[in-house]
C-alpha cells in the first residue's frame, strides 16, 4: 500500500539533491530490502539487537545484509543495552557498532542522545555512549576535544 508513496517521496527527494531517511521502531527485518529497493538512503533503527537470531548478533546481520547499501543511524540498543545494561556493557556495545556498521560504502550515523527527553536511561549510560562515540570518531576523549578547540574571538 505504501510502496508507491514511498518511491515517489524517494524520487522528489532524490531530485532535490538531498537523501531519504526512514526512523522505524519494531522489527523491520523482513521489510528492509525493499525500503532499500524503495530509495531510502538512511534507515534509523535504535534497537539493533531487536533483529539478532539465536546464532547471530542483530548488529552484525544489518552488517552483513545490508552493510554498504545504505546508510545505518542509530545508537546502543534503545530497550535493552541502554536502559539495562551497565556502563561497560553500553560501552562494549557501542564500539561494536562503530566496528560493524561503520563503512564507506554506506556509511554510519551516531546517535547519543536517546532516551534522555524520556527520563527512563540511566544518565551513566548516555555519558558512556556519548563519550565512546565521540572518542571513536575524533580520536580523543571529549573532554580533550573540547580543551583542544579554539575559542571564537
Amino acid at each position: 500500500f505504501l510502496q508507491p508513496h514511498y518511491a515517489a517521496q524517494a524520487r522528489l527527494v532524490h531530485s532535490l539533491g538531498m537523501d531519504y531517511l526512514l526512523h522505524s521502531c519494531g522489527d523491520v527485518w523482513d521489510i528492509i530490502p525493499d525500503l532499500i529497493d524503495l530509495g531510502f538512503d538512511l534507515l534509523n533503527l535504535e534497537q539493533p539487537l531487536l533483529f539478532s537470531t539465536p546464532e547471530r548478533n542483530g548488529i552484525d546481520r544489518l552488517a552483513d545484509a545490508f552493510g554498504g547499501r545504505v546508510c545505518f543511524c542509530t545508537n546502543v540498543d534503545s530497550q535493552r543495552t541502554l536502559i539495562h545494561g551497565t556502563p561497560a556493557q553500553v560501552v562494549a556495545e557501542a564500539e561494536h557498532i562503530v566496528r560493524a556498521l561503520n563503512r564507506p560504502d554506506g556509511g554510519l550515523i551516531l546517535l547519543a542522545d536517546c532516551g534522555q527527553d524520556q527520563r527512563i536511561v540511566p544518565l551513566p549510560n548516555i555519558a558512556a555512549m556519548a563519550a565512546t562515540f565521540w572518542r571513536l570518531a575524533h580520536g580523543t576523549s571529549y573532554a580533550q576535544g573540547v580543551a583542544s578547540t579554539p575559542s571564537p574571538t
